[in-house]
């Protein structure tokens, strides 16, 4: 499609504005040590299967300091934000990006004040040419899958050679900020010559000059302009889609499908011999750095005393109101521990609820059988099927590294290629690629077995399909899906610089307001200077002219160039001249007021406004991109031996100082750098300051949100350092051959370090790959790169920056000799691979992602009774786990003993065993000639409830001196469930057979329960089935039956082939339980509020009152209260209270027979009773809900 200039009579261009930088390489620049570190790209690496871009700290061009035709202007332009932002589409997985303008012309003006030239070049921004080409570049392809050829892109044409005009034969505009595929190639300059920015060597110049520059941007196809294909019913809207905007001065008020992009450097300072430019690059002395699990816990320690460090982490994360409430230091410590970690996709889990769009009655009743039935289908399937992706997952990894190491040129000597051609086979029999598309087929049976789709109407439509299928749809129910609680990966330590950026202030973000942009008639046309008015026709014989402009450029380009002309302070003179000022006084004053547009005094009667970028004098930039860091790691073991290295203290491991490694390995990472914290801290402050309803601090607040805007932190992770312990490297692989790219899918997010190849007679050479992130590391290299190349050296040991750890990653003993611990960065036990803590509570109805794991044994798996302590009759209540009351413990004199409670069908402790066997277990120790047990309970409880506050506030006040809250125990399994079978050595050694990994060995600390934390309701914990033993936080020493929790945690292991750990839980139900492991996020888990509510509505308390000599009320007394036992109770007349008394006498075994009767309180007016007093043995009852409806809750 040949493509074509913009005709002088289309509509208007809307002049968008862009950022310029210009940087100044003189001998003195050039030469100085260590000044650059500039590299380009190799997309030859391609062939063997590497990334086109270098290692860090490697590829650097030798020959840049030492070959003078790198003096020069180096001028770079950004794309605005809209150019940058793409679109990512869920259903192939990729970004599209909208394209960029393809032609740009820089025009500059150099001389002498009294008589300026211009020379100007047009940039053909995506010319194709491998041998006359600026950058290396990839072909795009002819279509879809075909391969990509290496090539250069982008030239410079000089217009002193000839008038532009456009080429023709070219295909379709394809590029886009992202240039071949590379995330930095728009902006980072060594990249993109000659497509996003120019070299101007200078040549032919005097040797110290003042030069300006303007740039203009266009689409060759003004087709594809942004302002024509963005989708939008108004020039409006479109505008707004892109965070543009236009003001109301000038006369255009119509719209276009054209843009145009202008940008300037004013006043560069060139002198070629002369000393280098003043740089806001800052001495490396004068910046702080520090390292953190994230990026407010690294500014958190920089933050100087008096300052709180973890009240600053809380600020940045929205938490400082939760550190002044009761246990908020747990709370908060336990969020940000949380961020240490990233979040990633654990599969799905189905819940059935009320369809929204249908109106009761149903036509059915609901059936809790169907709605069981259809729960445990879906979500044994639909676990299934998570399982089978992340294993077809891990199939596809596998083969793509045994695809990668056939292409390389050696192999070790112990392998053939016959071998690597075989499991590359899909239909070799055993092969790994057979293996694959087995897994893909089983993975899309399992996937056609629950309702799916690829957009949230196919969703929708396949759960409408399911709902009629089990009949919920008859009972106004719907199946809804939900993610699983998330899997956790630890996040790479984050290095944060501060007065990195020096004097410059860095580019936002994201744009917090539009970007203002202009008509051609909104353009700058002349000034007002001493009441005296300038245009460009009065000018027109001192503007300099652009060589051979008069075709093939945009038309706007006249009213850009006078607009350029009046805003370079330089042309001061020549404009003086028009008007005949000769005083240098005059001429000084003039060009003083053209030095800063900002004040728009001297544009006041002018048409048009400044643009808001490119109008103040230049000055040397110092724009920094990337975080280059080199690290000598010090693997820790978590066990040397049998050994441990690592000790847990409750919250995290802390190293033992033994069985560091002597000899480091070296990581290498380059990132890019973002001002992100600035914004976070700024959004924060201002967030507290909307909230306070004190005016001074708001002020105060808002100030102080402002001045963070500005603020010079920089920071970014470490990308990559834990990818790098599994030997993957941290950019995405090579492209696999279209025959296996179907089985390998997305297996090659990232590429493969196998390790070094065998030494010939030493058998194979240890590959790396560490089984865990255990150790330290000490910076051996650390650099800030800026766009253009530009190095501020800030390695730890020998730049003289400040280097500071968060408390969180300080080493108290070095791993090495020679290094010392301020110097080191300790990286506590971490996965390598996404986990999660799963406390399986399964009823039958709840499911565990590991669809062939056994539910827990017994009869109710979840919540198997509850207890209560009757402080009245000194008696722990037991009741099952509907609430039905059954029965309860309390001291004789033949010690403790089972009493029933009314209707209990279980009259002693053993006839528990077959309905209810695991409460029968818990409760059996208790009872016996020995108390000891039974009180130490009781202790346990009064304690513990005293301390923990419940979540939604306490039951009824007036019964908390006759009983406690009521208590849960409840059965639950622990696991550390690995997202996807675990991560094993990928080295050489291990091509075709698998290693077995170490690390779902090792046994991990489980903390279950926070005293630090009154929220949390654990009271304590059995292990396993042995219900002699009681833990507790709630106590200080040991007892025959009670063990306090001080280090003696039980343990876990990573091992996706074990049952986990179970456990039975004696909690408060509506708080939750804090399992705390370190490697992983705090878990909290409780009972869902359905069945608390349904059991605590279905609790009477019965109360011991026997023998008792009451009457019943006579029939004279006609009423409600006929036939009431009269006696003592309390006077509270909203609870409802009964007398409930046996009627056969006690046998051993069969249950006893109850009978109720109403009760009528007892007073002091003397009666003749009609019936005698009679002595009673029986229990006074309150019928009283303990958690009645709101409606009916006591006042």
């Amino acid at each position: 499609m040949a493509a074509s200039s913009p005709a002088a009579d289309s509509d208007p261009a809307l002049v968008v504005p862009v950022e310029v930088d210009a940087l100044v390489i003189n001998d003195a620049v050039r030469t100085a040590p260590h000044e650059f570190a500039r590299w380009k790209l190799n997309f030859y690496a391609l062939g063997l299967n590497v990334s086109p871009e270098p290692r860090p700290f490697s590829g650097t061009d030798p020959d840049f300091a030492t070959t003078t035709g790198n003096n020069g202007a180096y001028l770079q332009w950004r794309m605005p934000q809209a150019l940058r932002h793409g679109t990512y589409d869920t259903l192939t997985g990729t970004t599209a990006l909208p394209l960029v303008p393809n032609r740009w012309l820089v025009v500059r003006y150099s001389g002498p004040a009294t008589g300026r030239s211009a020379d100007a070049w047009v940039v053909d921004s995506d010319y194709l040419d491998r041998q006359n080409g600026t950058s290396p570049f990839l072909q795009p392809p002819a279509e879809p899958g075909a391969a990509m050829t290496v090539t250069r892109a982008g030239r410079k044409v000089n217009l002193a050679d000839g008038s532009w005009s456009e080429p023709t034969g070219r295909g379709p505009l394809y590029l886009t900020v992202l240039g071949p595929g590379i995330d930095t190639f728009s902006v980072y300059q060594p990249y993109n010559e000659n497509v996003f920015s120019l070299h101007d060597p200078l040549d032919g110049l005097q040797e110290q000059e003042t030069l300006s520059y303007l740039v203009t941007g266009w689409y060759s196809d003004p087709a594809q302009d942004i302002l024509a294909v963005t989708p939008g019913t108004s020039f409006a809207e479109i505008l707004a889609s892109l965070g543009w905007s236009t003001t109301t001065t000038g006369t255009t008020t119509g719209t276009t499908t054209r843009s145009l992009y202008q940008g300037m450097v004013l006043d560069l300072a060139w002198n070629s011999t002369g000393p280098a430019p003043a740089s806001p690059r800052p001495a490396p002395d004068a910046v702080d750095i520090a390292i953190g699990t994230s990026s407010d816990d690294a500014l958190a320690a920089l933050a100087p005393p008096p300052a709180d460090p973890l009240a600053v982490r809380a600020l940045l994360r929205g938490l400082l109101p939760a550190l002044d409430t009761p246990g908020g230091h747990g709370e908060v410590t336990d969020t940000l521990h949380e961020a240490a970690f990233s979040q990633s996709w654990s599969g799905n889990l189905w819940t059935v609820n009320h369809d929204p769009a249908t109106t009761p009655p149903p036509p059915v009743a609901p059936d809790p059988a169907v709605i069981t039935e259809a729960l445990s289908e879906l979500n044994t399937a639909q676990a299934q099927y998570d399982l089978a992706v992340t294993t077809l997952s891990a199939l596809q990894w596998r083969l793509y590294c045994t695809w990668w190491m056939s292409t390389l040129p050696l192999l070790p000597p112990q392998y053939r290629r016959e071998q690597f051609r075989y499991q590359l086979d899909p239909t070799a029999d055993g092969s790994l690629a057979q293996q694959v598309s087995a897994q893909t087929d089983t993975a899309s049976t399992l996937k056609a077995s629950i309702p799916t789709g690829d957009t949230p109407e196919e969703l929708a439509a396949a759960i409408t399909t399911a709902n009629r299928h089990y009949g919920l749809d008859q009972m106004q129910l719907t199946l809804s899906r939900a993610g699983r609680t998330a899997s956790y990966q630890s996040g790479d330590p984050v290095i944060l610089t501060r007065g990195a950026q020096g004097t410059q202030p860095p580019a936002p973000l994201t744009g917090t307001t539009t970007l203002p942009c202009r008509f051609p008639d909104q353009l700058i046309t002349g000034i007002t200077f001493r009441e005296q008015s300038i245009t460009a026709a009065d000018v027109a014989a001192v503007i300099p002219a652009i060589p051979n402009s008069s075709s093939g450029l945009p038309p706007e380009l006249p009213s850009l160039v006078d607009e350029f002309f009046f805003l370079d302070g330089f042309n001061a003179t020549s404009i003086a001249a028009t008007q005949g000022w000769t005083d240098s006084a005059t001429i000084d004053d003039l060009a003083t007021a053209m030095a800063d547009p900002a004040d728009n005094a001297l544009y006041d009667s002018a048409d048009g406004a400044p643009p808001p970028y490119g109008t103040t004098v230049w000055s040397q930039p110092w724009t920094p991109l990337y975080l280059m860091w080199k690290a000598d790691y010090y693997a820790i073991p978590f066990t040397t031996g049998t050994t441990p290295d690592w000790t847990f203290n409750g919250t995290d491991y802390q190293w033992n100082g033994t069985g560091a490694a002597t000899a480091p390995r070296t990581y290498l990472g380059r990132s890019i750098l973002t001002p992100q914290l600035t914004s976070t801290l700024a959004h924060q402050l201002t967030a507290y300051a909307d909230r306070t309803t004190d005016p001074d601090t708001a002020t105060a607040l808002t100030r102080l949100a402002a001045q963070a805007t500005e603020g010079d932190l920089l920071s970014q992770t470490m990308d990559g350092l834990t990818e790098q312990f599994a030997l993957r490297v941290p950019q995405p692989g090579t492209n696999p051959p279209p025959a296996l790219a179907p089985l390998i899918g997305q297996g090659y997010h990232y590429g493969l370090n196998p390790g070094p190849l065998p030494e010939p007679f030493t058998g194979w050479s240890p590959s790396g790959f560490q089984q865990l992130r255990s150790g330290q590391f000490t910076l051996t290299g650390l650099q800030i790169i800026d766009r253009f190349g530009r190095v501020l050296d800030l390695t730890p040991a020998t730049s003289g920056a400040t280097f500071t750890t968060a408390p969180d990653l300080t080493a108290t003993a070095s791993a090495v000799d020679g290094v010392p611990p301020a110097l080191m960065v300790q990286l506590s036990p971490r996965l390598l691979q996404p986990a999660r803590l799963t406390a399986d509570t399964g009823t039958g109805t709840a499911h565990t992602a590991r669809a062939t794991a056994a539910e827990p044994t017994g009869d109710d798996t979840l919540l198997i009774g509850w207890v209560i302590s009757n402080y009245a009759d000194r008696a722990l209540m037991i009741y099952s786990p509907a609430g039905d009351a059954l029965g309860e413990l309390l001291t004789t004199s033949a010690g403790v003993t089972w009493t029933p409670l009314p209707y209990t069908p279980y009259p002693t402790l053993d006839s528990l065993a077959t309905d209810h066997p695991h409460l029968h277990n818990v409760l059996a120790p208790l009872t016996g000639p020995d108390p000891a047990a039974f009180t130490d309970l009781r202790t346990v409880i009064d304690t513990a409830l005293a301390v923990i506050n419940p979540t939604g506030g306490t039951d009824d006040q007036r019964l908390a001196t006759l009983i406690g809250r009521p208590l849960a125990l409840l059965r639950s399994r622990l696991t550390i469930e690995l997202d996807g079978p675990p991560v094993t050595d990928p080295g050489w050694q291990y091509a075709f057979t698998p290693a077995t990994p170490e690390f779902t060995t090792y046994p991990w600390n489980i903390r279950l329960g926070r005293d630090d934390r009154p929220t949390d309701g654990l009271v304590g914990y059995y292990r396993d089935d042995t219900y002699t033993t009681l833990f507790t936080d709630y106590l200080t020493a040991p007892t025959g039956y009670l063990t306090p929790i001080t280090g003696n945690w039980p343990t876990l292991t990573a091992d996706p082939t074990t049952t986990g750990l179970n456990l039975t839980l004696l909690t408060d139900p509506r708080n939750p339980v804090h399992v705390t492991t370190g490697i992983l996020p705090t878990t909290a888990f409780q009972i869902p509020a359905d069945l608390i509510q349904a059991a605590l509505q279905r609790m009477n308390i019965p109360f011991r009152a026997d023998p008792l000599l009451a009457p019943e009320q006579p029939p004279s007394d006609a009423g409600p209260q006929t036939g009431a036992v009269v006696l003592p109770r309390p006077i509270d007349k909203t609870q409802n209270w009964s007398w409930a008394q046996p009627t056969t006498a006690p046998a051993q075994n069969p249950p006893l027979t109850w009978t109720t009767y109403p009760t009528a309180p007892a007073d002091t007016t003397a009666h003749l009773p009609g019936t005698p007093p009679v002595l009673r043995a029986g229990m006074l009852q309150l019928d009283q809900p303990l958690t009645p409806p709101p409606d009916q809750a006591p006042r």
